[in-house]
């Protein structure tokens, strides 16, 4: 969800900008990919939509969605993994043009604050995604699924959350770096175990 804090920051920066580059709002329609050329000299803002960072083998690495900014430490990867973001939905973002932003939050350190903030929930999304391959692959894949029931904030019923429709087991293969046949393997079991449920392609997670 976009914070208070962030859509009042980039009103901000966006009202007084002396160079429309130095803002750009843009809306990108789903399964557009956005090159790493653009995490060098900007970050992006989500402000509505999902998109994940995929590698050049197609790994899917990260998911970002409304309210993430997208900053340095991506184009820190960039530099040897050759990484982009792929649109999953239609999205609506920001590209903040960084040296803008560093010179305007000089007189406002809140601003600073904010970034620095971002930046550490940046690094624990990563350290999330780092952390899973401790597990073994079953328990691996079910707090993957549960990490993206929090993080997409999906709405729940009777205990178990239903994956929006680019969740399919082509990404999610993608995403838990299982083959399509070991994932379907592993998620026969999860149903058997009742933590989650498979209709009519969609999945549900038990939380």
């Amino acid at each position: 969800m976009l914070k208070n804090k962030t859509s009042e920051i980039l009103l901000d920066l966006n009202q007084n900008k002396a160079d429309s580059d130095w803002v750009r709002i843009m809306s990108i329609p789903k399964t557009s990919s956005i090159p790493g050329k653009y995490f060098k000299e900007e970050f992006i803002i989500v402000l509505e939509g999902v998109l994940h960072l995929g590698n050049k083998n197609k790994q899917i690495i990260l998911f970002f969605s409304e309210g993430d900014v997208i900053n340095q430490q991506v184009s820190d990867l960039n530099i040897t993994n050759k990484l982009e973001l792929i649109c999953d939905t239609d999205v609506k973002l920001a590209f903040v043009y960084r040296e803008y932003f560093l010179n305007f939050a000089t007189n406002k350190p809140s601003y600073l604050e904010w970034l620095l903030e971002m930046s550490l929930s940046n690094n624990l999304n990563l350290y999330n995604e780092i952390m899973k391959h401790d597990y073994s692959t079953e328990d691996r894949l079910m707090y993957s699924l549960r990490y993206l029931s929090k993080k997409l904030n999906i709405s729940c019923e009777d205990g178990f959350c239903k994956l929006p429709p680019f969740i399919n087991k082509v990404n999610l293969s993608k995403y838990s770096n299982l083959s399509r046949k070991y994932l379907d393997i592993m998620l026969d079991s999860l149903v058997q175990q009742n933590l989650i449920r498979i209709e009519s392609k969609s999945i549900y997670v038990k939380v």
